[in-house]
């Protein structure tokens, strides 16, 4: 069973208006359309982006940026199930066969097969393009698949490498500098302890100042020099 062969059950679509039949048919004098002008007479059609004479939206609205509309390949597609059912073993296939069997008809310049359906049989195909999973295919029956367009070259992204900035010349590099820096830090933290040292000698010599036989040898010092 097909579309066409279907039946609508009734009710579910509404007769269409039958307009010029005169006054009796309902529609009144003028068939519905109004009094004169353009949708009153036959065969008026609204254009697509018709807005009763003003500026179309299409025209309002500002066109910038790139469009890849007029640098757009488009193809006639074909699958590889079709080939195999209009065409035997060792059959060459290419566009004035495929015309001559009916298989597509050309709406733009270029052929592409696609990898829908099974294959089985070993043919010589050849189209201007052809996607990974037909190529797979074909060879898999042990066909050929030649393509006469050039395969699309692959972008891959640029990946930006950052390098070291390079010194001007008589300026040391800046790993230097830091290397001088470091070398700095070490010989003040080797002389530190020293004199950290001996301002420790100093304050135990006022701690021992201050014990009891101490303060008694100052007193006998300062009565002796009386």
């Amino acid at each position: 069973m097909n579309l066409n062969q279907l039946l609508s059950l009734s009710g579910s679509r509404e007769a269409r208006k039958r307009r010029g039949r005169g006054e009796g048919s309902g529609l009144g004098k003028t068939s519905g359309r109004g009094n004169k002008g353009a949708k009153a007479r036959s065969g008026w059609r609204r254009r697509y982006g018709y807005e009763g004479g003003q500026m179309p939206l299409s025209r309002r609205v500002p066109k910038r940026g790139f469009n890849n509309f007029n640098f757009a390949t488009y193809f006639d597609v074909l699958n590889v199930g079709d080939l195999g059912e209009a065409f035997e073993d060792g059959a060459i296939v290419d566009r004035a066969t495929l015309l001559e069997r009916g298989l597509y008809k050309p709406r733009f310049e270029k052929l592409k097969l696609l990898g829908g359906g099974s294959l089985s049989k070993k043919l010589m195909v050849v189209v201007d393009a052809a996607s990974a999973g037909a190529k797979k295919k074909v060879e898999a029956a042990g066909g050929t698949l030649q393509c006469l367009m050039p395969p699309r070259p692959v972008h891959k992204p640029f990946i930006r490498v950052s390098s070291p900035p390079v010194p001007p010349e008589g300026t040391a590099a800046p790993s230097a500098k830091k290397a001088e820096k470091a070398e700095k830090k070490k010989g003040d933290k080797g002389q530190a302890p020293a004199a950290g040292a001996k301002q420790g000698e100093a304050q135990e010599g006022k701690k021992k100042d201050k014990t009891p036989q101490a303060k008694s040898e100052k007193k006998g010092e300062k009565g002796g020099e009386g």
